[in-house]
């Protein structure tokens, strides 16, 4: 019988305790490492957690080379104090099985070269330090209160900032792709490529298109 009307809801802590690059994973990845606390004396039966990670790029500086960078995404530098703002990275769900105490839980925080998606054209853009982030949760939280089991959802101000180096994003991109990017493209443009390299006698896609940029220097 889950009844949400009655008991002490506990009390949680979120935090987390670390990001690293997902090295056995087949494609560009960041586990995010979650601490879960209760407090003393409270039964958590588990956690159904709507997990979302936003890129929050207004919290931090960015230099000249970088704001270039990024003119696709927030316009000219000038227009920024009205353009930049959060970035959606990724959203999922989590099951956190009963704990007593403190326990830990991981979400996967993909990443890769798929210029399409925003959140990977801001993290290339960047240099170095960091790349700030927010993390949204909301959710159940399933508890024993005597002998009812009991159900609440979490409060909405259940958020946690943090910063995620730069260096472990390219970390995770280069153990999967090393020194190689990946770039989508229509397929008939594929295929006057394709045409362009066999006609040329080329013999890598890098001739290739290095022939065509060549061709527009000035």
């Amino acid at each position: 019988m889950i009844d949400a009307t009655l008991g002490a809801v506990p009390r949680l802590k979120f935090g987390v305790r670390g990001v690293e690059a997902a090295n056995d994973s087949a494609t560009p990845a960041l586990r995010m490492r979650f601490h879960i606390g209760a407090e003393a004396g409270a039964s958590v039966l588990g956690l159904a957690l709507n997990v979302d990670v936003r890129i929050a790029a207004e919290r931090r500086r960015y230099d000249e080379a970088e704001r270039s960078k990024m003119r696709e995404l927030f316009g000219d530098a000038t227009q920024w104090d009205r353009s930049i703002g959060p970035i959606a990275w990724t959203r999922g769900t989590l099951n956190v099985p009963a704990f007593g105490g403190s326990t830990e839980a991981v979400v996967t925080l993909p990443c890769g070269y798929d210029f399409d998606l925003v959140a990977v054209k801001y993290a290339s853009a960047l240099d170095g330090g960091f790349i700030p982030i927010e993390v949204l949760l909301t959710g159940t939280v399933f508890y024993r209160s005597g002998d009812r089991m009991l159900a609440a959802k979490l409060p909405w101000d259940s958020e946690i900032g943090y910063r995620v180096d730069v260096a472990t994003w390219q970390a995770a991109v280069g153990m999967v792709f090393g020194d190689e990017a990946w770039l989508r493209i229509d397929r008939n443009l594929l295929r006057r490529l394709q045409d362009l390299r066999s006609q040329r006698g080329f013999t890598t896609w890098n001739q290739t298109i290095e022939s065509l940029l060549d061709g527009n220097r000035t």
